[in-house]
């Protein structure tokens, strides 16, 4: 799928959620939603770097575990 196009108001498309993956513009009187490219590679690189600290320094609740092949195998959440 290269792109959609739906007609729709400026008011409905405000309302409308973000789908995750998707960039969603509009454009005269149009809602155009486009996949992103390389979404995975991207998420990987922007994980990697957040928790190596090149984004600043991670919160210290911040704590995902990574399995060998680079899945997500658990998230710690701090509830103090």
């Amino acid at each position: 799928m290269q792109h959609q196009r739906i007609p729709m108001t400026f008011d409905e498309y405000d309302l409308l959620e973000q789908p995750f993956g998707y960039k969603v513009e509009y454009w005269d009187g149009y809602t155009v939603i486009t996949p992103r490219d390389n979404l995975r590679e991207h998420a990987d690189t922007s994980i990697k770097r957040y928790f190596a600290g090149k984004r600043g320094e991670p919160h210290p609740a911040s704590v995902m575990a990574l399995a060998e092949d680079g899945s997500i195998s658990g998230i710690v959440a701090d509830r103090r």
